[in-house]
């Protein structure tokens, strides 16, 4: 009896495809993992390299073995091109040919399909990556969602193609349009210069003085809205509504450090909140995490101590407040671009 081993029990480049699956993570467009999150999702190139390495015989000789290393660490790539895929399709049918025990001669595309069963299939990497290399694939999760995830990723694109495209643009474009008839008046874009009533109930996130990124731009559009719990400071000579957050990071990556600066408002008795990017963390010049702590937090504007008793006995007491913290905008042709101004208590 002849032990069938694959190249998964053999060798398969690890350090090549972790570095491949470790870039994927800052991978957004075209990904299936913008269609939803998921958890634990699978980088899609460690999945590819686990279906090819799991359905081809492990190499007899080194030169064999030489050769599978570089189609592995080809296909491994985001950008594997469809001549790359194919190769890979190619040697998976081979060696479905030769586990069948069908004639040397059997042309490649009269070999049955390898059948791929993943029982968890989840957000559907590894039956999305059977798919990619001619496999028959079988995906199954009892989790409602991620049955839907896997109908939007496996099947409705093959069984509607391009079609589909076209009918989320139209329906999604519905939704938004009947969207913007209902609540539109509740988010209108910000005109650069225009004077608004004093009754706009937005009037307070608009930033005093108009940032430099700003200047090209005729309208501001809100992409986000930020909130955050406050409570009354206890201090009688102060007052000041204290947010109770925990930090302020927006972007904590290598050479891009962004954060939202707590400002507090003497007069208003209020907290501002601005953005500040750097380089570094330390060039950010202060510390995003000094926020509430275990419940405990500290008055921006006096630096008085609310303690987690303080802070739930005002829970109790209905006297906790919502406060819509910032808005976030963009600019036409400047995204990424944000600034972030504050409004009162609601």
């Amino acid at each position: 009896m002849s032990i069938d081993r694959r190249l998964i029990e053999d060798f398969i480049p690890i350090r090549e495809i972790s570095a491949k699956a470790a870039r994927e993570k800052s991978i957004r467009k075209g990904h299936i993992s913008t269609l939803h999150l998921w958890w634990a999702r699978r980088p899609l190139v460690a999945a590819r390299a686990a279906v090819f390495a799991a359905l081809v015989a492990a190499p007899e000789t080194y030169q064999k073995r030489t050769c599978l290393k570089k189609t592995m660490i080809d296909l491994c790539r985001w950008e594997a091109g469809e001549n790359t895929v194919e190769r890979a399709k190619k040697k998976i049918l081979e060696a479905q040919r030769e586990r069948l025990n069908l004639p040397a001669d059997t042309p490649l595309n009269e070999v049955p399909a390898p059948k791929v069963l993943d029982i968890f299939a989840g957000g559907g990497a590894i039956p999305l990556e059977a798919l990619r290399l001619g496999c028959e694939t079988y995906a199954i999760d009892l989790n409602p969602v991620a049955h839907i995830i896997e109908l939007c990723t496996l099947v409705y694109p093959q069984k509607y193609g391009k079609k589909l495209a076209l009918e989320v643009e139209k329906w999604g474009n519905w939704v938004i349009e009947n969207v913007r008839a209902e609540i539109g008046d509740l988010y209108p874009a910000i005109k650069i210069g225009e004077d608004l009533p004093e009754e706009f109930e937005q009037i307070e996130l608009l930033p005093k003085s108009k940032p430099k990124q700003l200047s090209l731009a005729k309208t501001l559009t809100s992409v986000a809205y930020l909130w955050t719990r406050t409570v009354k400071c206890p201090n009688p000579g102060c007052g000041a509504s204290v947010p109770l957050v925990r930090q302020t990071w927006l972007c904590k990556k290598s050479k891009k450090y962004v954060a939202l600066k707590v400002i507090p408002n003497y007069e208003t008795k209020q907290v501002e909140f601005e953005v500040v990017e750097a380089t570094t963390e330390k060039g950010l010049g202060f510390d995003p995490a000094a926020g509430s702590s275990r419940g405990n937090s500290v008055c921006r504007h006096c630096g008085t101590t609310l303690d987690v008793k303080y802070v739930k006995q005002e829970g109790v007491a209905g006297r906790i407040h919502q406060q819509l913290m910032s808005i976030v905008c963009t600019t036409p042709g400047r995204e990424g671009k944000t600034y972030l101004a504050s409004s009162p208590p609601t």
